[in-house]
C-alpha cells in the first residue's frame, strides 16, 4: 500500500482502504483517502492523543504542514521540551 501512496504522489496523512480476497488472502487497494475522518473515534486523532498531542494541536499541525509543505519536526512537540 505504501507503493500506491508514493506512486500517487501523496504526502502527509491519509488512510488506505483495502479488501482482502478470501480465497488466497491477497490484498487489493480500494482507495486512498487523503482527508480521513477527524472525529473522536477516528484513528488519526486517537493516535495523536496516545502520543500526547491534543486534538486542537493536531488540527493546527495538519494545517501548518499543508500550508507550508514542511517536512520538519512538528511544532507541538517543541513546546513539550
Amino acid at each position: 500500500m505504501l507503493d500506491s501512496y508514493r506512486t500517487l504522489g501523496c504526502r502527509g496523512w491519509s488512510r488506505a482502504d483495502v479488501m482482502v480476497r478470501a480465497t488466497d488472502g491477497k490484498p487489493f487497494l480500494l482507495e486512498i483517502n487523503t482527508s480521513p475522518g477527524m472525529t473522536g473515534h477516528s484513528l488519526v486523532p486517537m493516535s495523536a492523543k496516545a502520543a500526547g498531542m491534543p486534538y486542537e494541536a493536531l488540527c493546527v499541525e495538519i494545517l501548518r504542514m499543508a500550508a507550508l509543505d514542511l517536512q520538519a519536526k512538528p511544532a507541538w512537540n517543541e513546546q513539550k521540551n
